[in-house]
């Protein structure tokens, strides 16, 4: 019996003004069947003549990426349907859809995959949280081993995996961090089984395991004051190569944490992404003002260009560069992800286009780090420093600065790091007020010990 297959849209939009596109399966002589899929659009860009490979219109800005994810959805349903019928020769169209809305399979794994297909064939998560959910997995996988019926997915299981975290010393962050993405993608894979998000989360073995306790006590890794003198004043340490190319030197390094640093901290995505059309200059070409929106959050940040952070630009800047090339030279700009110049047009561009922009700034991290780890170690200090570290410390120096009465108060420095609430940006001040606390303490019984001597 021949079957056919067509794409088509939603009479009637969601809740958010969207219409869904649906795989119609149908047979003569029997009642159609439909399959929703995850990408939605607008109805005045749906093309209504259903060209084969033509189906959302041009006037839509990514018509070539829908269209494309549209015949990746197509050509999935016919493979599934062609291969449930060489068991099932009189499959119809509406046993198909029941087969595809109930998975044939109990395997948490299994269900975790298709939750990370349909996690990247949409636009709902960013490409660098669906891969981390998909590496969670991985680990997740390797320990307890392909075959995990969600039956035996316990919460004495994930405790044991919880411990298996600790003794390969991962932090208790990272540990907590582990199993908050697998409690996410069981919860979207209950959801396959089609049970409600309240009872998943009733259920979740996840939710039954305390999170590790974070020692807060230890604060921050920080790089100010002396500490920071001391490295800024060292001669750049030459790095030690061990069979790998390094292209990234010391000094560089450094530059690079120092930009950071003096951008309100700024992150290395977003550092390794900036471009010269984030900043306004005046006549002479001199930046004196950014905006950007966070890679990470997509949250708008702006300020001012200060003398010390354009001082280190302008080791970086080339006048007759074009808008859209990064400032740093770290990133391609040839390459195709630079073809996707903001965040939101990122977010829809083809996965393999965000993965290879993801590596790429991995990469590079990894070799900033090394080489501002080199100068840190030359200085005698012997906490971890990395490029976030230049967060931490802008956060902690302009808490700071605010203490000693200079015009700064917690929302602009909120408005700087793109925190959705003040209470995150509050730790900062926690930390410094511990830390005055403690220099008060000190410099009480510094006085002490003098009078005492006086008297002696």
């Amino acid at each position: 019996m021949n079957t056919h297959f067509n794409v088509e849209l939603t009479d009637d939009p969601y809740k958010d003004g969207l219409h869904r596109i649906m795989i119609r399966i149908h047979q003569k002589g029997q009642l159609p069947g439909r399959i929703m899929t995850t990408l939605a659009l607008l109805r005045k860009h749906w093309n209504e003549k259903k060209t084969y490979g033509a189906w959302v219109r041009k006037s839509h800005p990514e018509s070539a990426v829908l269209n494309s994810k549209i015949e990746t959805e197509l050509n999935r349903v016919k493979a599934q349907f062609e291969a449930w019928r060489v068991d099932s020769p009189g499959l119809t169209p509406k046993q198909a859809v029941d087969r595809f809305r109930k998975p044939q399979s109990d395997q948490f794994f299994k269900l975790a995959d298709e939750v990370i297909r349909q996690l990247k064939a949409s636009d709902e998560l960013a490409i660098s949280t669906v891969l981390m959910y998909q590496s969670r997995i991985h680990t997740f996988r390797q320990w307890a081993g392909e075959e995990l019926p969600v039956s035996r997915l316990t919460s004495d299981l994930v405790r044991k995996y919880q411990e298996y975290l600790k003794k390969k010393t991962i932090q208790a962050g990272t540990v907590n961090d582990h199993l908050l993405c697998l409690q996410a993608v069981f919860t979207r894979a209950m959801a396959l089984l089609h049970m409600t998000r309240k009872k998943a989360l009733a259920l979740s073995p996840f939710m039954e395991v305390e999170s590790l306790t974070v020692d807060e006590r230890s604060g921050r890794t920080k790089l100010v004051g002396g500490k920071l003198e001391r490295v800024k004043n060292l001669e750049a340490p030459r790095i030690i190569n061990y069979g790998r190319p390094v292209s990234i030197q010391p000094e560089q390094g450094l530059l690079a944490w120092m930009t950071a640093y003096t951008l309100a901290g700024m992150r290395r995505s977003d550092l390794l992404l900036m471009r010269y059309n984030w900043f306004e200059t005046d006549e002479t070409g001199r930046a004196t003002w950014i905006r950007y929106t966070m890679h990470k959050t997509g949250r708008t940040v702006s300020f001012q260009v200060s003398e010390v952070s354009w001082s280190l630009l302008r080791v970086w800047w080339k006048a007759q560069a074009r808008p859209t090339d990064y400032v740093l030279p770290y990133l391609k700009n040839d390459a195709e992800y630079a073809r996707y110049p903001t965040r939101a047009a990122l977010r829809k561009a083809p996965e393999e286009v965000r993965s290879a922009l993801k590596n790429r700034i991995g990469h590079i991290g990894t070799q900033l780090n090394r080489a501002i780890r080199t100068y840190t170690k030359a200085a005698g200090i012997t906490e971890d420093v990395t490029m976030h570290t230049a967060r931490h410390s802008f956060g902690v120096l302009a808490v700071r600065k605010m203490r000693e009465g200079k015009p700064i108060n917690l929302l602009d420095l909120q408005h700087w790091f793109g925190h959705s609430s003040i209470l995150t940006t509050q730790r900062y001040a926690v930390e410094v007020d511990r830390e005055i606390q403690g220099e008060a303490m000190v410099s009480i019984w510094e006085d002490a010990v003098k009078e005492v001597k006086q008297v002696e």
